[in-house]
């Protein structure tokens, strides 16, 4: 097998390949994760089955063939997110290459020249490739082979290619080096946020506190009777392109939140917003209601509600110049760019201004807990 290496990096772990179909809610979704390596932040590139979240320059170089993306030879196949640190695997078969192309030097696919480019050569068996990426000293290990490198992009989109037949499966990243926005303690490093009713007063029953190590967001009772409860929770830092993951709990059934992110600070429900809703028609988890969990609400909805109330999903939101990507429980579920004009408000149009990260709680019947916050930036060229 020969690998040729340039512009590489960072030390990395070689993850074992589970070929197994994950049976999620009775229907095989993609290679398995188990439930450790979904809470520890493990998120799948490509899902077994369709070509979701990925792009050519010619439809006939983009098919899936025995649970595997295959090239037809001509135009790269191009992940849509750009990822900055991160470990990544994948694997390989047949003629080809794996690049890291670096879209700070190189923004636009005219100039896709510059990153790390992995050539491969195993027409007989599958190969693995693990690559700890994100800029500085590294190693790529392809197979039982390890090898230094001198440095990996700083913020990177996947590119795949090879000769007529070359096949990729298993592509999967895990997020490194990302920085806890909750403590598990008290609410350090957080504000509350009120909406006002339609009527004007002010909606004084939502609360938000530590409970059991839990972020928790609830609407008590007042003289015996629920009332009012929208608000919000939000960073007192700012973010704008980031990669954010989280762990949530809905504790009843169909509740509704959200994850706002780019909002403007102390001001309620101005940002993009990530849904949360298990709730979907009938027996079709495809056509979620109210946009679904992992939808970008107001713009796509989810393709397909993953998680379930009354348990942990495990929630991954990247958001990168225009481009939004959100996975739930491994599993990307929507994949979004903002066609619109610039404005200062996301609700009018693109903004891709730093904001807060602001959680909801949306009405009287919210029961929900967060944990495990956690965020990472993602370098952009300007």
């Amino acid at each position: 097998m020969r690998v040729v290496l340039l512009f590489v990096a960072f030390s990395v772990a070689i993850c074992e390949t589970n070929w197994a179909w994950a049976q999620s809610k009775g229907e095989a979704t993609g290679p398995a994760f188990s439930e450790q390596e979904i809470r520890d932040g493990w998120i799948l590139l490509f899902d077994g089955k369709t070509t979701f979240g990925w792009e050519s320059g010619s439809a006939g170089d983009l098919t899936v063939v025995d649970g595997a993306l295959r090239t037809g030879g001509g135009a790269p196949l191009v992940n849509r997110p750009t990822f900055a640190k991160a470990q990544l695997s994948l694997d390989v078969k047949g003629r080809g290459e794996v690049f890291l192309w670096n879209v700070l030097d190189s923004p636009t696919e005219e100039g896709m020249a510059k990153g790390l480019r992995i050539e491969f050569d195993s027409r007989k068996e599958w190969q693995t490739i693990a690559i700890q990426a994100g800029g500085g000293p590294s190693k790529v290990a392809v197979g039982k082979k390890s090898m230094d490198v001198a440095t990996t992009p700083a913020a990177w989109r996947l590119v795949l290619s090879g000769k007529k037949g070359a096949s990729f499966r298993d592509i999967k990243l895990k997020p490194v080096d990302m920085t806890s926005l909750f403590n598990g303690k008290d609410l350090t490093g957080w504000r509350k946020v009120e909406q006002p009713s339609p009527k004007g007063e002010r909606l004084l029953a939502q609360r938000w506190l530590v409970k059991d190590g839990l972020l928790h967001t609830d609407v008590p009772p007042i003289d015996g009777v629920t009332k009012g409860g929208r608000g919000y929770l939000e960073t007192v830092t700012l973010h704008d392109n980031f990669l954010l993951q989280l762990d949530v709990r809905t504790n009843g059934k169909h509740l509704n939140s959200g994850v706002f992110f780019r909002n403007q600070p102390k001001i309620p429900a101005i940002g993009y917003e990530a849904q949360i809703r298990h709730q979907w028609e009938g027996d079709d988890r495809t056509k979620p209601v109210d946009y679904g969990t992992g939808g970008i609400y107001r713009r796509v909805p989810t393709r397909r509600v993953v998680g379930d109330d009354m348990t942990f999903v495990t929630m991954t939101v990247l958001a990168h110049g225009r481009y939004v990507g959100v996975w739930v429980e491994g599993q990307q579920v929507s994949s979004w760019t903002d066609p619109r004009p610039e404005n200062a408000n996301p609700r009018l149009g693109y903004s891709g201004s730093a904001g807060t990260i602001s959680l909801q709680c949306h009405d009287p019947t919210t029961d929900i807990d967060f944990r495990s916050l956690r965020i990472a930036p993602i370098p952009i060229a300007k």
